[in-house]
């Protein structure tokens, strides 16, 4: 093509250029040319691995079908978060991330349900066997029937919605605080997929107290707000320091509202 007709790919000189690399800057044709998150970029940049490449295992899911594709994502978010959220596509549908937390959440509710079932009905059970007026018999059976259901119902409904909400809460929270200093220029929803696929972290989070262990329970709480402050940076291509700024900021707010409305009432109780 001639030059007074345009620019021409740089790798097709036979076909007119459409746009120009976002990374590298080369024209480039309809066909050197795509999307990788929301940049456009061309296929040479891709080969040389000058950029990278968005997919981890959820986004195979039809391949790979729902239960191995979360086991998968979560082995690999758990084993190399950095390599995890810099492949996670910022600006891909918050549909599936809220699929990938319902599956965390439900995975949570079945533990829940376990647990409080088993508890449920030693506990019932050692009501049965009491002597004591108004226990045993159809009446105390029928009670502890009840008692279990309720318990079953309310833990395999409570974990999922409150993952999920609590996950879009902190999401809302964190983006706003990063804005304040300049990050979490992705978007909000960049920062709510972190939220939405860091979930399944809260499936290993009750280990320990399964255990009753608080040193291991602190550790693992340390490490969830860690895993947070990777997947911001890496999301939003930030530095480290306004990612932790998003997840600190509140806490502390937190703490001086706290400590001032106590001061608030001392200094009120001193009148």
């Amino acid at each position: 093509m001639s030059p007074e007709a345009g620019p021409t790919c740089a790798v097709h000189a036979d076909k007119a250029s459409v746009g120009t690399c976002e990374h590298c800057g080369t024209f480039s044709c309809g066909a050197c040319l795509g999307w990788i998150g929301n940049k456009k970029i061309c296929a040479t940049c891709v080969r040389e691995g000058r950029v990278t490449v968005f997919g981890v295992p959820w986004d195979q899911r039809a391949e790979l079908g729902l239960a191995r594709a979360w086991f998968r994502t979560a082995t690999m978010m758990f084993a190399h978060p950095v390599e995890f959220f810099r492949k996670l596509d910022p600006y891909g549908p918050l549909g599936e991330a809220f699929l990938f937390a319902a599956i965390s959440g439900g995975i949570v509710s079945l533990l829940f349900t376990v647990l409080s079932l088993l508890f449920g009905a030693l506990l019932g059970l050692g009501m049965l066997f009491d002597h004591g007026p108004g226990i045993g018999g159809a009446e105390g059976l029928l009670a502890l029937v009840i008692m279990l259901v309720s318990i079953g119902g309310m833990f395999i409904v409570m974990p999922p919605l409150t993952l999920l909400i609590g996950n879009c809460v902190w999401a809302l929270i964190h983006h706003g605080s990063m804005r304040l200093v300049g990050g979490g220029t992705a978007g909000l929803a960049a920062t709510l997929r972190v939220c939405l696929f860091g979930s399944a972290y809260q499936t290993i989070q009750w280990i320990p107290c399964i255990l009753l262990c608080s040193p291991l329970n602190l550790a693992t709480t340390i490490w969830y707000l860690v895993m947070w402050g990777i997947g911001y940076t890496q999301t939003h291509e930030q530095d480290g320091w306004k990612s932790a700024v998003g997840i600190i900021l509140p806490g502390l707010m937190c703490c001086i509202s706290y400590i001032g409305f106590y001061v608030i009432i001392i200094f009120l109780d001193a009148l």
